[in-house]
């Protein structure tokens, strides 16, 4: 029989499955992009959409993510010019999730017309 009080815990946290392995210059980016998922922003494409539907949530996340990189590509020219599109894209991929949580959060009000 094992005895369980024995097991000694590793004190190495592993780090989460599937997380991406970023670069400085890449992590100072992902800052600078995540200062554009804002509520303000969200009410802006909500703007130029008119009334949701219930089951358009993705589209919204969508619009909503598009609207945040074309914004932070005029804003930061270089991240075209110093990181290969794989890069961009990973990163775009790790933030995607981030906006997607702001739309989620307020989704209720948005079909509610309270947003």
């Amino acid at each position: 029989m094992l005895d369980l009080k024995k097991r000694k815990k590793s004190s190495k946290k592993k780090p989460p499955k599937n997380s991406p392995n970023f670069t400085e210059e890449e992590l100072q980016f992902i800052d600078d992009i995540k200062r554009y998922i804002t509520e303000n922003r969200l009410r802006n494409v909500l703007s130029k959409l008119g009334e949701m539907k219930s089951h358009e949530k993705a589209k919204l996340s969508g619009l909503f993510m598009k609207d945040i990189i074309k914004d932070f590509e005029e804003d930061f020219p270089l991240f075209d010019f110093v990181l290969q599109k794989e890069n961009q894209k990973k990163i775009y991929s790790y933030v995607r999730p981030k906006a997607q949580k702001v739309v989620e959060g307020h989704w209720e009000k948005i079909i509610l017309k309270e947003f």
